[in-house]
């Protein structure tokens, strides 16, 4: 019961700092854009008549797609400051999503791209950068857990992320069925997909509120908060 005070104490003094809170806050709102993800799927299954193989193989270009995002991250972005990198990779997440805007209106097949190619194509786009804007996140959650309460803390942040999904996911669902789109009602997708498009740049000014110093290679609140670790454990 001792460490489990210890710990709850720790974790709470450091859940109440500005260098914790700010960045949990931004990881949240980040995930937490609408999205039209299960109305593209009605779409492309509905509409466009795509079969459960063909789908398979989309969520096997996809799975590549992450892991060629993880490669680009750990070769090229690394050693970018994270901010940046968190700025960048959010206008061209934006941008990405936003080519569902062709598949939608058919606009691909003007250029001589059928509608399957085009489907691959912007899947892997899409994807690896989904992949490559994740991994800042997870080295944001690493880097600003202190000492002591490291797996605890980042459990939590974890957490939140998963909740900042379900929220997308609720949000998504609540935005298609005011613009009434349904399994054979796509007339207002384009409007839902550019709704849930835009709608992840508002994320954008919060990028202010992260410390300059996650930046760098270490993060100081492990410092502070080893602080909070030792003054619990002198209350008790």
């Amino acid at each position: 019961w001792a460490l489990l005070i210890t710990q709850s104490r720790a974790l709470w003094g450091a859940l109440r700092r500005r260098s914790i809170w700010a960045p949990a806050i931004f990881t949240f709102f980040w995930s937490a854009s609408p999205t039209a993800d299960t109305a593209m799927f009605f779409f492309m299954t509905e509409q466009l008549h795509f079969s459960p193989q063909f789908l398979g193989r989309i969520q096997l270009v996809q799975g590549l797609a992450e892991l060629l995002g993880v490669y680009v991250y750990n070769k090229f972005l690394k050693a970018v400051p994270l901010r940046k990198v968190l700025g960048w990779t959010l206008v061209a997440g934006t941008v990405s999503g936003a080519t569902q805007l062709i598949l939608v209106t058919g606009a691909n097949r003007a250029f001589g791209l059928s509608d399957k190619l085009f489907a691959l194509g912007d899947s892997v786009i899409i994807q690896a950068l989904h992949r490559i804007a994740l991994m800042p996140l997870l080295v944001l959650a690493a880097r600003i857990c202190p000492e002591g309460v490291e797996a605890t803390l980042f459990a939590t942040l974890m957490s939140i992320g998963n909740a900042s999904a379900g929220a997308s996911a609720t949000l998504g669902s609540a935005l298609t069925a005011l613009l009434g789109v349904t399994s054979t009602n796509f007339g207002p997708l384009p409007l839902l997909v550019t709704l849930c498009t835009l709608t992840r740049l508002l994320v954008l000014p919060m990028l202010v509120m992260l410390p300059t110093s996650l930046d760098g290679e270490s993060a100081p609140p492990a410092a502070e908060a080893k602080d909070d670790t030792d003054e619990a454990n002198t209350l008790l």
